[in-house]
């Protein structure tokens, strides 16, 4: 425990805004944490348990940035968690009773049924899909929406990253056109501005753009750019562009479908050869596979003999 000198008093501290704006309210909320100031390359947060990795990682995750935490009394910070924030709003898994299909506010929480094609399940992946009232960490929710394409697991992670960030985001790297929505959620539980928005778009040039900065360590940072190959290294749906590559080659990749789209965008790297191959094609699954077979495996000796 702190000594008590070293514990702050949130009433006498100017908490400034572009610290909240780091950090989501559900997110604040959950750990009981309040971000006081930037710093830097830093944002000072203070809360009660100064040690608490997966606290300092998920919040490095979502920020951007690195974190140093400082010690406030758990009263004081409710209350400075309210004052900026506001009042706890009703999240949409308390609406569940009424809406056939929704999701929580609660960033770490699954409130609601998930609505990923449990057809498509992975049979070898010992880990279940997110079920209510599950209490999970952010890079699990990330492991889980890019490796089984979990819908709830997405449906969590837009509320913690919040979506004026996610916005700023695809506008810095000018992805204009591609929008970020909840999955299989009603488009009037949807953010403002976005109940008219068809769902989640982009295109293949914009996957592949993606793919590049992570590879080239600059999406966001280099901290983030690593995390997130990582997990792309861990996809467990290797139906597609993966059929069409030598053994020994890794893939790291998002792959997905939804009604008549298929999809596949990756980092091919075979020890000598690294490139990026994107596809969206307008074909069901079970017509595209063999497509994107034959595809990857034209790239990949394409890009060979022209390296020889």
């Amino acid at each position: 425990m702190p000594d008590n000198s070293d514990i702050l008093d949130l009433s006498k501290i100017n908490i400034e805004r572009a610290a909240i704006n780091k950090v989501s309210a559900s997110m604040a909320r959950f750990y009981n944490i309040m971000p006081i100031k930037i710093e830097r390359d830093s944002v000072v947060v203070a809360g009660r348990d100064l040690s608490n990795m997966k606290l300092i990682d998920d919040l490095h995750f979502m920020s951007g940035l690195n974190i140093r935490m400082v010690a406030a009394k758990e009263g004081d910070i409710k209350e400075a968690i309210e004052r900026y924030y506001g009042k706890e709003e009703e999240s949409l898994g308390e609406i569940i009773d009424e809406a056939e299909k929704s999701t929580s506010k609660i960033p770490i929480s699954g409130k609601a049924e998930n609505d990923v094609d449990k057809l498509k399940e992975i049979s070898n992946d010992p880990r279940p899909l997110l079920q209510n009232g599950d209490t999970v960490t952010v890079n699990y929710l990330l492991d889980l929406m890019i490796t089984r394409s979990d819908n709830s697991a997405a449906n969590c992670l837009i509320d913690i990253a919040k979506r004026e960030n996610i916005n700023n985001l695809i506008h810095s790297y000018n992805w204009n056109g591609s929008e970020v929505t909840r999955k299989f959620l009603s488009r009037k539980y949807e953010d403002s501005g976005y109940e008219k928005i068809r769902g989640t778009e982009t295109c293949a040039l914009h996957a592949a753009d993606f793919m590049y900065l992570i590879q080239s360590n600059r999406l966001v940072n280099p901290w983030v750019s690593m995390q997130m190959k990582a997990l792309l290294g861990r996809q467990l749906d290797n139906t597609k562009l993966s059929t069409g590559l030598p053994e020994n080659t890794m893939f790291f990749h998002k792959t997905g479908w939804y009604s008549f789209w298929t999809n596949d965008v990756g980092i091919v790297d075979d020890g000598k050869l690294k490139y990026i191959v994107a596809c969206f094609l307008p074909l069901e699954e079970e017509i595209a596979l063999g497509k994107f077979n034959l595809l990857s495996e034209k790239i990949y000796n394409l890009i060979t003999n022209r390296n020889n």
